[in-house]
């Protein structure tokens, strides 16, 4: 082998033995979820010119099996454009308002929720979400036993996307079982207001407009807390995905954009070798374009890689009883190497807006 096929199937063993200890601690994880209707909570909903999409959140809070005396609903407008803060509130069966942020941005409008809320145990989700009949019960059941829940979140229009968000809760849920969780989803979170407070709150990260779900996971970890990961499809929030081609690049760019942020040990190595093997990966199809394909090394590594990233969504599938998505393999195969070094490459080049505001990365 010369230097390049031993960088090439280095870096791709790595990955692979990375993801099947992943694989491994999804496929021995616990499986069982509780419920309970005995505590009163807030469900806090920060939002930002999503007036197409209150009225469908709320609808699906009014269908919970949740005592409608115990739910308080904060929704919180960060200075929204389109009448969203106008939303009509009077056909709903439980306790609801509408509180304007002082100041701008996801994490502004959240503290501000949780500060006005009632109860100590807060829910968030996103405005443009729908959850599920179980949600509530199944999240506080959840917390009763730990102080930050983290829940899965899946769309509703987009299979081909689900298999990347697949990806991204089993290694959110994997590495929690190593004691080092690096990913969760601010759509369906639960904690404590005394623990917020205790941890304070996004005080270290406040000026990155991104990753208020990851900072406050990475803050539970840092203080010690105990954090749950649910799988559980009573608890799984659906949303929609971005339909237009800019607007899905913003969002993944934002998304990416945690990872270089952060100081976790964990996350800059799963984020590194993450884009690191999908470049050996492009590398190599480069090389089979130019001169033309061979059965070698860096074949079995290519597999390899393909084969463990089969493996984990398959699990995930498993735990989540969505299988759907898994239909649209041979296409994401196909492009997902390419399009994760795009996106390093835009996170590098490019600051995407969010809402008409550039994002603070």
């Amino acid at each position: 082998m010369n230097t390049l096929e031993i960088i090439v199937v280095g870096i791709c063993g790595v990955y692979v033995i990375y993801i099947l200890l992943f694989s491994l601690l999804l496929a021995f994880s616990k499986r069982s979820s509780q419920r309970t209707t005995t505590r009163s909570v807030t469900i806090v909903v920060p939002f930002r010119n999503e007036k197409s999409h209150l009225g469908k959140l709320l609808k699906s809070f009014s269908e919970l099996d949740y005592p409608k005396e115990q739910i308080e609903v904060i929704l919180v407008n960060d200075h929204s454009s389109d009448g969203s803060e106008n939303t009509n509130l009077e056909n709903f069966n439980f306790d609801i308002q509408i509180i304007n942020c002082e100041k701008e941005g996801k994490k502004a409008a959240l503290t501000t929720g949780i500060t006005m809320a009632s109860n100590d145990i807060i829910v968030q989700t996103d405005a443009d979400c729908v959850v599920p009949r179980y949600w509530l019960s199944t999240v506080v059941g959840e917390l009763e036993n730990s102080d930050l829940f983290c829940g899965t979140v899946l769309f509703s229009n987009s299979l081909i996307q689900n298999l990347e968000l697949f990806a991204y809760q089993g290694v959110g849920k994997a590495s929690l079982m190593l004691s080092s969780p690096i990913l969760a989803n601010g759509a369906n979170m639960a904690y404590r207001k005394s623990d917020f407070i205790d941890i304070g709150g996004y005080q270290d990260n406040y000026k990155t407009s991104s990753g208020d779900d990851v900072f406050l996971l990475r803050s539970f970890a840092k203080h010690k807390k105990s954090i749950v990961y649910s799988f559980s499809p009573d608890a799984c929030v659906s949303t929609t995905a971005e339909k237009s081609l800019i607007r899905f690049f913003q969002q993944r760019v934002r998304w990416a954009s945690k990872t270089g942020k952060s100081k976790h040990i964990g996350t800059l190595f799963a984020g590194t070798i993450l884009l690191s093997t999908n470049l050996c990966v492009v590398f190599q199809i480069a090389i089979w374009t130019v001169y033309g394909f061979t059965y070698d090394i860096g074949l079995v590594a290519v597999l390899s890689k393909i084969t463990i990233d089969i493996l984990i969504l398959f699990l995930v599938a498993l735990s989540t009883r969505v299988y759907r998505p898994l239909l649209c393999l041979p296409i994401a195969i196909t492009l997902y190497s390419l399009y994760i070094v795009l996106i390093a490459i835009l996170c590098v080049f490019y600051r995407p807006e969010w809402k008409n505001r550039k994002i603070q990365i």
